[in-house]
C-alpha cells in the first residue's frame, strides 16, 4: 500500500506562545493587589462571627446568674479568696468559697463539673468561658482553665485578700466578695446595672502570669474572676500587667467590649464612654441618673 506523507511545516502563527517575564510579574502584581484588597473584609468577617460567638457566650452565662437568682434569691456570690475553689455541699452565697463561675455552672448545662470533688475541675476548659477573639489556649501556663469574663463588684476597688464583713458592707455592685445580692437590692434598675462582662487583659498575660491568668475560673475573689468600674475600660494591650490594669473591663476586640446587663441584656460597650457613666453602671443603687448616650 502507497502511504502519502506530507510535510506540514507550522505556521508562526500557530506556534505556542508563553508568558513573558513581564507579564508574569503583572499578574502576580495584580493578584497581590486584590488578596491585599480581600484579605481586610476575610478578617472583618471573622472577628465578626467571633464577637457574636462572645456576645452569646455573655448572654448565657447572664442567664445562668439569672437562673442562680430565680433559685436562690441571690446572684452568684464572687466567692472568698483567689485561693477558694468550688464546694458542692455548701449552699450558695456568702459562705460558699467558690466564685461566681463555678456557682452557675448547674445552670449552663456543668452540674456534673460542679459536683467534682477530685480536686482536678479548674483544669477543665468550659468553652463558654472564653471569647474566641482572645484565646487559642484554652489551658494557661499553671495548668487552668482560663476564663475571659468577670462580675462585676461595682465601683470601690477592694484588693483581693482577707474576707472582711466592713468590707463586704462597701461594696456597690452585685457580684462581689461573699456577696449575696438579690434584684430587689439593684434600685438602679436591671437594665441599667452591669452584671458580668468582657475583662481587660494584657497580650503578655495571655498564657499566663503573676497577675492575671496565674488562677483560672474555678477560683473564688480574685483579678481572674471579678473586676471594677473605679476606672475605665482598655482594649488589650502589650504591657506590664499591674493591679491597676488587672481590675479594668475591656477585651481584645479593638471596637468595643461587651457587657451583660441584670435583665440579661448584652451590649457592646464603647471604650470612650465617659467614666462617670461607666462607674454608675457598676453601682446598683447609687440614685444617679445615667445618661446612656455614646456608650455603645
Amino acid at each position: 500500500m502507497l502511504t502519502i506523507c506530507y510535510d506540514v511545516k507550522r505556521s508562526p502563527v500557530n506556534r505556542g506562545r508563553g508568558f513573558t517575564l513581564v507579564e508574569l510579574l503583572i499578574v502576580i502584581s495584580i493578584i497581590g493587589v486584590l488578596v491585599a484588597l480581600t484579605m481586610p473584609a476575610i478578617n472583618m468577617a471573622r472577628e465578626s462571627g467571633r464577637q457574636a460567638t462572645c456576645k452569646n457566650n455573655l448572654h448565657q452565662l447572664a442567664l445562668g446568674c439569672q437562673a442562680h437568682e430565680a433559685q436562690w434569691q441571690r446572684f452568684p456570690s464572687g466567692g472568698l479568696l483567689k485561693s477558694s475553689t468550688g464546694v458542692s455541699t455548701i449552699a450558695p452565697g456568702a459562705n460558699q468559697p467558690g466564685g461566681w463561675l463555678y456557682n452557675i455552672l448547674p445552670f449552663i448545662d456543668q452540674k456534673d463539673l460542679h459536683d467534682e470533688q477530685d480536686g482536678l475541675r479548674g483544669q477543665n476548659v468550659v468553652p463558654v468561658f472564653l471569647c474566641p477573639t482572645r484565646h487559642r489556649l484554652t489551658i494557661n501556663t499553671s495548668g487552668f482553665g482560663m476564663n475571659d469574663y468577670a462580675g462585676n463588684a461595682g465601683s470601690l476597688f477592694i484588693a483581693p485578700g482577707t474576707p472582711s464583713p466592713t468590707n463586704v458592707t462597701k461594696f456597690n455592685g452585685v457580684i462581689y466578695q461573699a456577696s449575696a445580692v438579690s434584684t430587689a437590692q439593684i434600685k438602679d434598675g436591671l437594665p441599667q446595672t452591669y452584671l458580668i462582662g468582657e475583662r481587660f487583659m494584657t497580650t503578655l498575660g495571655y498564657p499566663g502570669g503573676t497577675i492575671e491568668n496565674d488562677v483560672g475560673w474555678d477560683s473564688g475573689y480574685d483579678y481572674n474572676t471579678i473586676r471594677w468600674t473605679a476606672s475605665g475600660p482598655s482594649p488589650d494591650q502589650k504591657v506590664n500587667v499591674t493591679t491597676a490594669l488587672a481590675s479594668l473591663f475591656g477585651s481584645a476586640h479593638q471596637n468595643g467590649f461587651h457587657m451583660a446587663f441584670c435583665d440579661g441584656s448584652v451590649r457592646k460597650m464603647n471604650y470612650l464612654m465617659s467614666t462617670t457613666v461607666h462607674t454608675q453602671l457598676g453601682a446598683r443603687a447609687d440614685g444617679e441618673p445615667t445618661q446612656m448616650q455614646n456608650t455603645y
